[in-house]
């Protein structure tokens, strides 16, 4: 109980909840393991497109073309671990950096309703930015960015089989967030 109470005065809150928007919106949760350990999910919604990509849904059933811009959004966990460390505190609060890395998983689906099918979507994903956290406010705003690589499985008509599509899976946020 010792080690939770210098790490939760270390960084002037334990744990906090809140709000991401921007290509990824949804709900936030940020907790301190230790000092500089943080563990954060969301669950939320990401619109995100891709050029190039191959057309999974392809009508005549042809793998491996390529049909311009596809845009998909996706219903989401996104676990991060990360290192957060101060920059610099002053009377208004304290601006601190974090980096690390995550897992993401959910469904995912096409925009265009000709070939909406939802699907299963997984990845891996970088994350970091700044956090401002008020002395005087419970309150916490950060801004994150998460580059990373997706995958996905699908069914490609006509012919009903199941295929991997990859892309690159890439989130920008800003969080609000209640600390406690």
């Amino acid at each position: 109980m010792l080690i939770i109470a210098i790490s939760a005065s270390a960084q002037g809150y334990k744990a906090s909840i809140g709000i991401n928007t921007g290509s990824f919106n949804g709900f936030s949760y940020k907790g301190f393991l230790t000092d500089h350990l943080v563990l954060q999910v969301d669950l939320g919604v990401n619109i995100e497109g891709t050029y190039g990509q191959e057309d999974w849904y392809a009508d005549a059933g042809v793998i491996g073309g390529t049909h311009g811009f596809q845009s998909f959004y996706t219903c989401e966990a996104n676990p991060n671990l990360m290192y957060q460390a101060e920059i610099s505190s002053f009377d208004a609060g304290t601006l601190s950096w974090f980096a690390g890395g995550g897992l993401s998983a959910g469904i995912m689906n096409n925009l265009n309703p000709k070939y909406s099918r939802p699907i299963f979507k997984w990845g891996l994903n970088g994350i970091g930015g700044i956090e401002l956290h008020f002395s005087k406010v419970p309150v916490a705003l950060s801004f994150d960015l998460r580059p990373g690589y997706g995958m996905s499985t699908h069914r490609i008509k006509p012919t009903n089989t199941t295929a991997v599509g990859s892309f690159f899976d890439w989130k920008a946020a800003i969080g609000v967030r209640y600390v406690f």
